[in-house]
């Protein structure tokens, strides 16, 4: 383990236990709103006011990142790569940030784009693929949104070895019965595969005019497909997406004690949007997930008004972040980038979700 992150997170376990203050060990910030893909299950509404985080508001962001101890930065979008100087920001956030890993749908990423992350020393990035060309194509709103995503995946083999390359594949309705021969084209690839389930959040359903794409026979598909990957590829996330959609379906319960243990998360998690806001999760009510939230926010968090030191620093935040350990939103969503840190940390949960 390295030594950063063993820093972090005993100065995590010191702001927790004594201090009872959430201190941001991971952040995601969703750099960018606009996006050159227009995907069907995306939760980003694409009519809402266009934004990006600019240099000048990141530099600071991340100083206090770094001073508040966060070893991971996950940046997403919208398209992060569309942002004209992200040479800058990515490089400000190796400077601060031990791992810094970029979500992108690959489109942009070219020989010149690869060997810039390399320069950069990103720790990994994260390439949108979820089903073979027409059907990924279709869903994405780009038809050469497959062919774009390969040539991202040579590039980055050859001009950027030393980044971690995985493919992220959201499960749904629309794509599982694709997923065999796609694993075996990742294989063939080299590249690693991390699996999402679909969430139907309220904008998705909104775009879904109202109608669930959900069912029992897609359940029996998921499970199926689930049986034929190597362990190393069907992680406990996944197995318990399975027992969510069931629960959706009305078809089983919710037995799994992450349904109902206390969560910590947002003592250690942290969604900065490119608008400014903060919050820690679906479980407040934001401009992030429209129509979710178990909780209002106290107050309005913004960097627009605070700054991040400032923001965990305050009361209210503590408190909120207090108010949801009995939150039930992961009930409603069971999202991948929420639930797999849940499973892990802290090493209680590991003990008890993995050992037990």
């Amino acid at each position: 383990m390295h030594m950063s992150l063993v820093r972090s997170i005993w100065k995590w376990y010191r702001s927790y236990h004594v201090h009872r203050r959430p201190m941001p060990l991971i952040a995601h910030l969703v750099l960018t709103n606009i996006c050159n893909y227009r995907c069907t299950f995306c939760y980003v509404n694409a009519e809402e006011q266009r934004y990006t985080m600019p240099l000048e508001q990141f530099k600071p962001l991340i100083r206090d990142l770094h001073a508040l101890g966060a070893y991971y930065l996950y940046i997403s979008g919208g398209e992060p790569l569309l942002v004209k100087n992200i040479e800058d920001y990515i490089v400000w956030a190796k400077q601060h940030i031990p791992y810094v890993h970029i979500v992108t749908n690959g489109s942009l990423l070219d020989q010149n784009m690869a060997k810039l992350l390399s320069r950069c020393k990103v720790n990994e990035i994260s390439l949108s693929l979820d089903a073979l060309e027409a059907t990924h194509n279709l869903h994405r709103g780009s038809d050469k949104a497959f062919s774009n995503l390969l040539r991202a995946i040579e590039n980055l083999k050859a001009h950027a070895p030393r980044i971690a390359a995985t493919c992220t594949t959201i499960l749904g309705p629309w794509n599982i019965g694709e997923q065999e021969e796609l694993h075996r084209l990742c294989a063939s690839l080299d590249v690693r595969q991390r699996y999402q389930g679909f969430q139907e959040y309220p904008s998705v359903l909104e775009r879904q005019s109202g109608a669930t794409l959900l069912t029992k026979e897609f359940l029996e598909e998921l499970q199926a497909f689930l049986a034929t990957l190597p362990a190393r590829d069907r992680d406990r996330y996944m197995s318990l997406q399975v027992q969510y959609y069931a629960h959706r379906l009305g078809m089983g319960e919710l037995k799994h004690p992450i349904f109902s243990d206390p969560c910590l998360l947002p003592y250690y998690y942290v969604n900065i949007l490119g608008s400014g806001e903060v919050c820690p999760c679906y479980g407040v009510k934001s401009d992030m997930y429209p129509g979710t939230g178990f909780l209002a926010p106290p107050k309005k968090f913004s960097l627009r008004e605070s700054s991040l030191q400032e923001i965990f620093n305050d009361p209210a935040y503590a408190r909120m972040a207090h108010a949801l350990k009995p939150c039930t939103e992961c009930k409603n969503y069971f999202a991948s980038c929420y639930i797999r840190p849940r499973l892990v940390f802290p090493a209680g949960n590991y003990l008890r979700y993995h050992l037990s």
